[in-house]
């Protein structure tokens, strides 16, 4: 191992970083499963699930997942705090392709 990569300052702040990061990741599933929750109270009570808090979790959904992201190296970008909260985009299903030669049959 050499010693340049162990002093190296980028490194060191990164793992800094990256500690915060686990915490606030820990406290997003206590969040998380407060919310699972609270919504399944709420659909007991009223028949429906509250918009505003399926929206906030939708929206906690993301930012676990980008604090993963971090985590495991897959991006460089830090997470809220460092970067804004993020809004929720629905996945968009892939239509099926169509056939090669329509009139053969399958």
């Amino acid at each position: 191992m050499k010693k340049e990569l162990l002093t190296a300052t980028d490194t060191w702040v990164r793992g800094l970083y990256m500690l915060l990061y686990v915490c606030i990741f820990w406290l997003a599933k206590l969040v998380a499963f407060g919310v699972a929750l609270l919504q399944f109270l709420i659909l007991l009570a009223t028949g429906q699930t509250n918009a505003r808090l399926s929206e906030f979790g939708k929206r906690l959904s993301v930012y676990m997942y980008q604090l993963l992201l971090y985590l495991t190296f897959a991006t460089h970008d830090k997470p809220f705090p460092f970067s804004e909260w993020p809004l929720y985009v629905p996945l968009q299903p892939t239509p099926p392709a169509a056939p090669e030669n329509p009139d053969k049959p399958l």
